[in-house]
């Protein structure tokens, strides 16, 4: 049957069934309004037109658009090809039906709307959707069965509204490299717990979840190499069992936006990858994002993983946070708050950065590093992070720097080890250890610690003086005690020359001990030197007079000198028993003296 139609008329057939190869070619203009049965290799060719029935049946379809229903014949095979066009499969009370229970279903091109969509048959049974638009509220798809949106040069795009969609054996966005496959999920619930939901398989997946309930087994957005996937989560919840990976080929990219809703990852012993091999984005700017496992940003050696978090939430109280495993791992935290268990920054071979300018930041259980074994930073801007213990530069090798531009740190403990490094302009509240550098300031600058500090032999303090005014020199205000020894190097900037009586209160303390294994000061003036009599006092260092002889003093030392000199020459001319004897009057006097 051919059902063909002009550009201003068309033609309308009713058709209840096709057997023994008959066949339904739908041209443009053409329509069709019926109920549709097919058995023994029966087809419908979709190319234009509209095909509209409240209910399909057919036993095989290897393209994709139609109902396919239940067929008595199980070898039995029907075909329909939609290239352009629309088909729905509706009615009042929402239970038209579209079942494929034996076949492949494929669609190319076009328009689908339909109540329900099954694919029953898992073994045997297929829904392709390769180009095109299909609008369901109601889809149930097998185990065995695969459903895969987007295998052409052709945008292929899923709406699924309303009611419950069942992806038994997951559900593949974008399979081919040219393709582009979107789903938009706004209905009640969407489940794909028994295989993996993948945006973006080789080409450009897109999902939305503005709605309802998604339960996933394993979420991966970007998966193979060259692929890219987009993930949104507007509102309603998605939960998945197992991992969550964005960015997981080397060259994929995986973008995931939390606008809304809840994005939970509930498997304990799987991980959260932003850029496992790949690059990967993660952005926070409302909503919430709670994880039972450790979140890793940058995990392989070429990965690029950015978490950002503008407001909203992301908690992972069992394994906390890796920035920087073996890859670039970058977080940055603005507003919001970031809850974790540990928190490490440059892992292995990583180089991590972690920034917070806004919000909170809290490591609650277990440490914080920064640099370990590979390269950290930490930055705190015009806000506070609490964590408990934080060590910079916690293994051999590792590089670890902490910054803080008007911030506070609040920490049990920090610990900065040999290659740590500790600058800017903020506060520490909690004792401090160091066997690194501490430089204050940006030249120059004040750190406080409200606690004791501790300055171990390999450590460094670098101090510069810019001025007498105290905000034009470095200055460490320590809350109780100072224990000092390594080195204290002080240098001059702005072209700063010191004068006589100047004095500088580097250091402000409650109580001090120990001293400078090696104090190195600039050079002053001729005439001028340095005094540190007070530094483990009060703090201070001090610009001074050098110490002159007076004239006097000098006569005396001269003529002393002189007369040994002399002594000595008389000594080596006349030997001691001969000059007894040529000096008679030395003898007498001498003799006289014994009286």
């Amino acid at each position: 049957m051919l059902v063909s139609g002009g550009v201003s008329g068309s033609s309308t057939a009713n058709v209840a069934s096709l057997n023994n190869f008959g066949a339904v070619n739908i041209s443009t203009g053409g329509t069709v309004l019926s109920a549709f049965q097919l058995s023994d290799y029966g087809s419908i060719n979709v190319a234009g037109g509209t095909l509209f029935t409240t209910n399909f049946s057919m036993s095989f379809v290897t393209n994709f658009h139609a109902n396919i229903q239940y067929s008595v014949k199980t070898s039995t095979t029907g075909t329909v090809l939609m290239t352009s066009g629309n088909i729905g499969v509706t009615n009042a009370a929402q239970t038209g039906q579209l079942l494929v229970n034996v076949g492949t279903f494929t669609m190319n091109g076009g328009n689908l709307s339909a109540d329900q969509i099954l694919v029953t048959n898992g073994a045997v049974s297929q829904f392709s959707l390769n180009g095109g638009v299909v609008t369901s509220s109601f889809t149930q798809v097998a185990n065995g069965s695969t459903f895969s949106v987007g295998s052409n040069a052709v945008a292929a795009g899923l709406v699924l509204i309303n009611d419950t969609h069942s992806f038994n054996n997951g559900l593949q966005l974008a399979v081919t490299a040219d393709s582009t496959g979107t789903v938009f999920f706004a209905g009640t619930q969407l489940q794909a717990t028994n295989g993996d939901t993948v945006v973006g398989l080789r080409g450009f997946g897109q999902l939305t979840i503005s709605n309802g309930l998604v339960l996933s087994r394993q979420m991966i957005v970007g998966a193979t190499n060259g692929a890219t996937g987009n993930y949104s989560l507007i509102a309603g919840t998605n939960s998945v069992s197992q991992s969550f990976s964005a960015g997981y080929g080397i060259t994929a990219t995986g973008m995931v936006r939390v606008t809304g809703g809840l994005l939970n990852v509930t498997g304990t012993n799987d991980f959260t990858y932003v850029g496992n091999a790949g690059v990967g984005q993660m952005l926070i700017s409302n909503g919430a994002v709670a994880l039972a496992n450790t979140l890793y940003a940058g995990s392989s050696g070429k990965a690029l993983g950015t978490l950002t978090m503008q407001a909203g939430s992301l908690v992972s109280t069992n394994g906390g946070a890796v920035i920087g495993l073996a890859g670039l791992g970058q977080m940055s935290v603005s507003g919001g708050s970031v809850t974790l268990n540990v928190l490490s920054i440059g892992q292995a071979t990583g180089t991590g950065a972690v920034l917070v300018t806004g919000g909170s930041l809290m490591v609650t259980n277990g440490s914080t590093f920064v640099g370990n074994f590979g390269t950290g930073q930490l930055t705190i801007s015009n806000t506070t992070m609490q964590a408990r213990d934080v060590t910079i530069s916690s293994k051999l090798g590792s590089l670890g720097t902490l910054t803080l531009k008007s911030g506070t740190l609040i920490a049990s403990n920090l610990f900065n080890g040999t290659n740590g490094f500790i600058n800017g302009v903020g506060t520490i509240s909690g004792p401090v250890t160091s066997a690194g550098t501490i430089s204050p300031g940006f030249s120059p600058g004040r750190i406080f610690i409200t606690s004791n500090l501790t300055l171990q032999a390999t450590s460094t303090v670098t101090m510069e003086l810019g001025g007498t005014d105290t905000n034009l020199y470095d200055q460490i205000f320590i809350g109780n005690n100072l224990q000092v020894d390594g080195t204290l190097s002080v240098s001059l900037i702005n072209a700063f020359d010191p004068a006589l009586s100047n004095s500088f209160h580097i250091f402000d303390f409650a109580s001090s001990g120990g001293q400078f294994a090696v104090t190195n000061l600039p050079a002053l003036d001729p005439g001028l030197t340095w005094d540190t009599s007070n530094l483990m006092t009060d703090g201070d260092i001090s610009v001074i007079g050098a110490v002159v002889p007076e004239p006097s003093t000098c006569m005396l030392v001269f003529g002393a000198c002189a007369g040994l000199s002399l002594l000595r020459r008389r000594k080596k001319i006349i030997p001691p028993t001969i000059a007894v004897a040529q000096r008679p009057d030395v003898h007498r006097r001498a003799r006289s003296r014994s009286f």
